[in-house]
């Protein structure tokens, strides 16, 4: 193998590896969470909270206050939150670019 060719394939072995990594850090992370509540699984913020699946909303039995800020409801808070997930992406996304 030329140079180029082997570290082309060092790359390739290495992404893969990677990948091995993430899916084995996914898989145990699943298996942690399993059987537990969705909303207190680990590594997760209160974005990730899926309002739609919840069955006992508090909040809708007043004291809206003390659920969301700045005056925001329900329906505010889940653009609120979508808009955040947005904007962390595509600055995720950015970053690996230019680390490429």
């Amino acid at each position: 193998l030329t140079p180029a060719q082997r570290a082309a394939k060092l790359l390739i072995e290495k992404q893969r590896k990677l990948e091995e990594a993430k899916e084995t850090a996914r898989r145990l992370e699943s298996e942690e969470n399993a059987g537990r509540d969705p909303c207190l699984f680990s590594k997760r913020t209160a974005f990730d909270i899926r309002m739609d699946q919840i069955e006992d909303k508090p909040w809708t039995r007043g004291g809206l206050e003390d659920y969301f800020n700045y005056g925001l409801s329900e329906e505010d808070w889940m653009e609120y939150g979508q808009r955040q997930l947005e904007i962390r992406q595509e600055l995720t996304d950015a970053s690996k670019q230019r680390r490429l």
